[in-house]
């Protein structure tokens, strides 16, 4: 009979120590949530070995809130790089954009330039001077 106390029950010594608590932390939680997994036997508080599934369960769902948090964390700061790069990439296109908006009136201004040349070269090629009006061929 004493074997299967052995194998059935855990002191709260030993649980203390499997689950990496102090024995005072096993003993207050003894009247809260472990109180159903306790038993005297021979003048011992003893705790049904079911009892290491409680607190698996507990560091299962603390490592998954760690693993949250990682998570959650990393994502923030992904969050923020990829914001930089797009403050960066806008000022980039502003940039663009303006330089184009300069080459299109230099472009026009070159036009401009042009179309006045053509204008005087006619009219200089249109203009006599006053002798040959006066004593040059009629056309």
């Amino acid at each position: 009979m004493n074997n299967v106390i052995k194998k059935e029950y855990i002191t709260v010594k030993e649980l203390a120590q499997k689950t990496s608590l102090s024995t005072q932390a096993i003993y207050r939680r003894l009247d809260k949530d472990l109180q159903k997994y306790c038993q005297v036997v021979a003048n011992k508080k003893v705790l049904n070995i079911r009892v290491l599934e409680v607190f698996n369960q507990a560091d299962l769902q603390s490592d998954d809130n760690k693993v949250d948090n990682t998570l959650q964390a990393t994502l923030q700061i992904t969050i923020e790089v990829l914001r930089d790069q797009l403050t960066v990439k806008d000022k980039q296109i502003e940039e663009l954009n303006n330089r184009l908006a300069e080459a299109h009136q230099m472009a026009n201004q070159a036009q401009q330039l042009q179309g006045a040349e053509k204008v005087i070269q006619i009219t200089e090629g249109n203009k006599k001077s006053f002798f040959n009006r006066m004593f040059g061929k009629k056309e």
